[in-house]
């Protein structure tokens, strides 16, 4: 397991972090409660190259969706050209799983 993204809350009360394994570009992304040093039940899977970024209330982090997800969700992943892109999402924190897209 390696550490790929890191992104403290504006407010420095939680730590969003990807971990990868083997070297790949896949990341999960995990949420940790910086006062008890315990996670939060947040994950987001199958992410590639999420860029996490918090917004400035600090109520979620921006982050972005592999095409391979995309497709699993049958979401228009082509552009006009027709390559495949990514998807940028907003997560809310301690939300545990509710995620929109942008």
């Amino acid at each position: 397991m390696a550490i790929t993204e890191a992104s403290p809350s504006n407010d420095g009360e939680i730590y969003a972090y990807g971990l990868s394994s083997k070297g790949s570009d896949w990341v999960t992304v995990h949420f940790r409660d910086v006062a008890s040093g315990k996670d939060l039940p947040d994950v987001l899977e199958h992410t590639k190259w999420p860029g996490i970024e918090w917004n400035k209330e600090n109520t979620g982090v921006f982050y972005s969706v592999s095409h391979w997800l995309e497709v699993q969700w049958n979401l228009d992943v082509l552009n006009p050209k027709g390559n495949v892109k990514n998807q940028r999402f907003f997560h809310y924190s301690r939300s545990f799983h509710t995620s929109e897209v942008i």
